[in-house]
């Protein structure tokens, strides 16, 4: 499962909290980010808490987006947006 992860040109990553996702920059001081899809890590802010999401939509809605959001053979990119 890959999460969207923002990282600077020097590889520091940050959690999309701390992006303006419009502008593609950090708030507060406007450096400017890449977006990229890469595997889920707690280190590159990019992971999602499960309980949370099953708590919020319940197991089998969770269980449907996954199921139908990626071809088995394929990565999953995860979007809470589209969960809805």
């Amino acid at each position: 499962v890959l999460g969207e992860t923002f990282k600077d040109e020097n590889g520091k990553y940050y959690r999309t909290d701390e992006i303006d996702v419009s502008t593609l920059t950090v708030k507060g001081d406007g450096k400017v980010v890449t977006k990229l899809w890469e595997k889920m890590s707690k280190s590159k802010g990019n992971g999602v808490d499960p309980r949370g999401m099953i708590e919020q939509y319940g197991s089998d809605v969770i269980r449907l987006y996954i199921l139908f959001k990626a071809p088995v053979e394929k990565e999953l990119e995860w979007e809470n947006s589209q969960i809805k």
